[in-house]
């Protein structure tokens, strides 16, 4: 596809999405207002808004595999500069928009650590699969006897569960670290302290790294 086209369909996406965000309020507003023909109106509107938004997403190939979703979904949660908007809002003394923001940012960083540490565990236990499927002689050769049942793989929610799966926590790097010195010199300390404590770096996707630790056996 034409880049420019890409970007087109990406910023039209972007218009879709905030409209229909605003029209949703806008209905709901409406609605309490008893105003029922204008918040079907904006209902309706909303619903159109949000069919367009996915024709254009599927024309852009936006959604790929649920791991490149993840990845996606981790770099949208760390573009927005919610520190930096709530220091300047904290300058001017908006108080309440000074703590929105800073809400929102701890409700994305905790987002962050959730999304990258399931992007990892897809990814090992895809990796497992494979291995598994590769090591596994062909079905001619296999003993003849009960058929396995449809669903003999454990479930990847399970996985994380068992006694001695994998660990894992995620890691964000913060601008400062990358621009300052002294900021590389607390980032280096963190990483020799998790490297003291048996974690491993496996990932890194954009500014989060991620790392994984062997686990413990139960008791």
């Amino acid at each position: 596809m034409d880049e420019q086209t890409r970007a087109n369909l990406l910023q039209a996406m972007h218009e879709e999405a905030f409209a229909r965000a605003k029209f949703l309020l806008f209905a709901a507003n409406a609605e309490a207002d008893g105003q029922a023909e204008a918040a079907q109106l904006l209902q309706r509107s909303a619903a159109a808004q949000q069919e367009h938004f996915e024709r254009m997403a599927e024309l852009h190939e936006l959604s790929r595999t649920v791991v490149d979703d993840l990845g996606d979904a981790i770099a949208t949660e760390v573009r927005t500069d919610y520190q930096g908007y709530a220091a300047q809002a904290h300058r001017v003394g908006e108080i309440e928009v000074q703590r929105l923001f800073e809400t929102i940012h701890s409700f994305k960083a905790a987002q962050r650590e959730a999304l990258g540490s399931l992007a990892l565990r897809l990814k090992l236990d895809r990796g497992r699969t494979t291995e598994a499927a590769a090591a596994r002689p062909p079905a001619e050769l296999e003993d003849a006897g009960e058929p396995e049942p449809e669903h003999a793989a454990e479930p990847e929610a399970e996985l994380a569960a068992e006694p001695g799966a994998p660990e894992y926590r995620t890691v964000h790097i913060r601008k400062s670290a990358r621009r300052t010195a002294g900021g590389a010199v607390e980032l280096e300390r963190r990483l020799n302290e998790l490297a003291e404590e048996g974690w491993t770096l496996a990932e890194a996707i954009g500014s989060q790294l991620i790392f994984v630790r062997e686990g413990r056996p139960s008791g």
